[in-house]
């Protein structure tokens, strides 16, 4: 049951509204009114953002894209711009549910609800994103990377709501990939993601970044992988030996349950194929 709904004209209304009672902010409500449905909400004051211009921006700024939290993932998907510079998280917005859904999920609202699927987190990992939090009192910046705590939650305050995202593009020269699998073509929930970048120099490793998602417990890269095999000359053997070592990279951080046994050697086989596409048939240009 909802007690009461709050919607602000500003942003500077809606942080000042943060500041009593304790409220819950919907944007997209994609997540949020399945809960609702689910009796999970009780007695609630909603603080509807969704129509907050300052919060829908999409732009560049000193060499950084910036990406408003109420963006929707529809908005991101066919942005021109985020095509262009940052196509990496156009593709992972446009794997997110279904059109309905990408026409009004925001990817505020994606990052912060942290689900364990969510579809632009590993893009947003891969390319050293920092995220801006704005209060009544202050601003603040995080790198995405730091943003979760041990539990996999959001470090945020009650009085705080994420106001942007400033992206760095990836470097000339790097190749990406992004594969989902899920149960349905349509309309699925991610059962595991992998998110990777490549940048070689001839046949050495110049940069490798490894992002799972829909396994791992907390949000993130796998760093030891990718600093293990930096400056390593890539071939066949060094391909299996990046698969096996980020698979079990993967599996110590989220240890070993129910899924494991499917998730395993699905992430060492599409690790193993990632690689294979980047080096053999040059993948895909951060910009194009």
């Amino acid at each position: 049951m909802i007690d009461n709904l709050i919607k602000p004209k500003t942003l500077d209304d809606a942080l000042e509204s943060l500041r009593g009672k304790d409220k819950i902010i919907i944007a997209g409500g994609t997540d949020l009114i399945v809960e609702m449905r689910q009796g999970k909400l009780t007695k609630e004051t909603l603080l509807d953002i969704s129509t907050l211009k300052e919060l829908k921006h999409i732009g560049e700024e000193n060499g950084k894209i910036v990406v408003g939290a109420g963006c929707t993932h529809s908005e991101i998907e066919k942005n021109s711009l985020l095509i262009r510079k940052v196509p990496l998280l156009s593709k992972g917005s446009s794997l997110v549910g279904s059109t309905g859904i990408r026409n009004k999920a925001t990817i505020g609202g994606n990052v912060i609800n942290a689900s364990n699927c969510a579809d632009t987190i590993p893009p947003l990992l891969l390319m050293d994103a920092v995220v801006k939090i704005v209060s009544c009192n202050r601003e603040r910046t995080i790198p995405l990377k730091e943003l979760y705590d041990e539990r996999g939650k959001a470090k945020i305050s009650k009085d705080e709501m994420v106001k942007e995202f400033l992206i760095t593009p990836l470097p000339e020269g790097c190749k990406w990939n992004l594969f989902k699998v899920g149960r349905r073509k349509a309309l699925a929930i991610s059962r595991l993601t992998l998110g990777m970048v490549l940048k070689l120099d001839e046949e050495l490793i110049e940069d490798i970044r490894i992002c799972p998602g829909a396994m791992l417990p907390i949000h993130g890269r796998l760093w030891k992988t990718e600093n293990e095999y930096k400056g390593k000359e890539i071939c066949g053997d060094i391909i299996e030996k990046i698969a096996e070592m980020g698979t079990q990279e993967a599996i110590l951080l989220a240890g070993r349950r129910w899924s494991t046994a499917y998730k395993e050697p699905v992430l060492r086989g599409l690790i193993k194929r990632s690689l294979e596409e980047l080096w053999l048939s040059g993948g895909r240009d951060n910009e194009g």
